[in-house]
């Protein structure tokens, strides 16, 4: 399925699909930030169905509630360079797909869904031509294809063996579901040198697929249960079904700890009292973590002695050259090996 991309002839689009324009916004500036704000936008998806790794479920209600005030951008390297490298691997995908006219995207919103935010990398084009409706001002048609999304990572993680983060699966499926269309790429540049493509459908029912080994993966993660949870999550925010909201449940995340560490800086010369009940799960749950991290221990132990003097742990599969890796030993400067799980 393919979606029009209508436009004025000053080449202002308004609509594509069922998705219309706010705005085409320098990234960081006031009014990306504005547009990000009042939606949910592709990469908070991940919080609110728990599979993001950057923020909490939690932490994120309370910043899209505004109790956290402005976001600012983090000084953070990888960031940085991600941004300056998005341009770069987008020429690289426009190189190996000359059937695409890759076009920068932009701000937009389910027409029926105001809280369905979509701001992707970038728009997968296959033609275009111009419409004259009787006189009236002539309009810009584009079949929009897919979109692309585009992500580096210095070390791989999360992209062995062919695999995807769900986290960046579910925002493409956000996009598309915003748009209205059946597929997506996702691409990373992993190392400084290892590119890869990945074709991912809206349906939840069909596998990602990666274009350079053929292998492909399902994810169950999107569709309808997709949009039913973010639903929720922007219903229980204040405004919207009450003037207080409703905060999600207080979850494991590290974030979380240190939003409620920020909540509470002071600390009184007083008690609180607390249920039997609240305080036998707290310490079950220590006891729980305690054992979890001495069978993790007694495992690494196991797998690096099975290891031996040998690099990798793999499982052989049907092509010798493409094991799949499930550890390897290494040292720093030629000191004892130790070991690291993929």
């Amino acid at each position: 399925m393919t979606a029009h991309l209508e436009a004025t002839s000053a080449g202002v689009a308004v609509q594509l699909g069922t998705a219309l324009l706010r705005g085409r916004f320098a990234d960081g500036s006031p009014e990306w930030h504005e547009a990000r704000t009042s939606v949910i936008g592709g990469s908070e998806v991940g919080s609110i169905m728990g599979v993001n790794s950057f923020e909490s479920r939690y932490v994120l209600w309370y910043r899209k509630a505004g109790f956290l005030g402005k976001t600012e951008e983090i000084a953070n390297p990888l960031f940085e360079w991600g941004h300056r490298l998005e341009p770069v691997v987008a020429e690289k995908f426009a190189d190996m797909h000359p059937e695409f006219d890759v076009q920068v995207s932009g701000s937009w919103v389910h027409k029926d869904r105001p809280w369905h935010g979509a701001n992707p990398d970038r728009l997968l084009a296959g033609k275009a031509f111009y419409l004259d409706e009787d006189g009236n001002e002539c309009a810009v048609i584009l079949d929009v294809e897919a979109v692309l999304e585009i992500k580096t990572s210095m070390s791989g993680y999360g992209w062995e063996n062919d695999m995807c983060p769900v986290k960046y699966v579910l925002q493409l499926r956000w996009y598309m579901e915003a748009f209205g269309l059946d597929y997506g790429y996702l691409v990373v540049l992993a190392s400084l040198g290892d590119y890869r493509e990945f074709l991912v459908p809206r349906d939840v029912a069909k596998p990602v697929i990666s274009m350079q080994t053929g292998n492909e993966e399902w994810y169950s993660a999107g569709g309808q249960e997709m949009l039913d949870a973010v639903e929720e999550f922007y219903l229980s925010l204040p405004g919207k079904l009450t003037a207080e909201g409703t905060p999600p449940p207080i979850d494991g995340g590290t974030d979380t700890y240190e939003l409620i560490r920020e909540r509470h800086p002071d600390i009184s010369n007083s008690d609180v009292e607390v249920t039997r009940e609240l305080a036998d799960q707290l310490k079950a749950a220590l006891a729980a973590e305690k054992a979890a991290i001495a069978e993790a221990q007694r495992m690494k132990n196991v797998m690096l002695d099975t290891m031996g003097k040998n690099r990798r742990a793999v499982i052989p599969t049907d092509d010798p050259k493409k094991p799949i890796v499930v550890a390897r030993r290494q040292s720093k400067q030629g000191g004892k090996p130790y070991l690291l799980t993929l």
